[in-house]
């Protein structure tokens, strides 16, 4: 979670897109426990950080459980979700209505699941190892709004 922050800090955007704070929307998937299970941890884990903020940008987090990804993208936009948290377990409908929103609204979707790679997740953050490792799939991110500086770039495993 820290890692994904970090790099999501890093893109050059993110004031001007995001001037009231970063306002992230964990998405789990509906009747999934582990889903549900693993979007839960992330919250507490971001809300254990009292002062979190992103870039000087304060930050916000919810747990959203997706079950249809008919009306998903303006229930995002009704709670200004500008940060896509995706937990496992999602199905593709569901991941292909948050990338719709994610290009629209110019906001990004980053996981620590691999799986969503090349489904318009912009980064990733696997296990390489014991090591975390950081993928960058740049044309979702570019797609997404975000504009990453060489010396993040330099540091992860680029997709195009």
């Amino acid at each position: 979670m820290v890692v994904l922050l970090t790099a999501v800090a890093y893109d050059r955007n993110l004031e001007i897109g995001h001037p009231n704070g970063v306002r992230a929307g964990v998405v789990s998937a509906s009747g999934n426990e582990a889903s549900a299970s693993a979007a839960r941890e992330l919250v507490d884990a971001i809300r254990s950080r009292i002062t979190m903020k992103v870039k000087g940008l304060p930050l916000y987090v919810e747990a959203i459980e997706a079950s249809a990804a008919t009306g998903l993208g303006q229930q995002l936009a009704e709670r200004g979700v500008n940060l896509l948290f995706l937990a496992p377990g999602l199905d593709g409908t569901i991941v292909a209505a948050l990338q719709q929103y994610a290009k629209q609204q110019r906001c990004l979707m980053v996981s620590n699941d691999s799986a969503y790679l090349g489904s318009g997740l912009a980064i990733a953050v696997v296990l390489n190892g014991d090591r975390p490792k950081l993928v960058i799939d740049l044309e979702a991110a570019q797609e997404q709004g975000a504009d990453f500086p060489g010396t993040l770039l330099q540091l992860a495993e680029l997709r195009r």
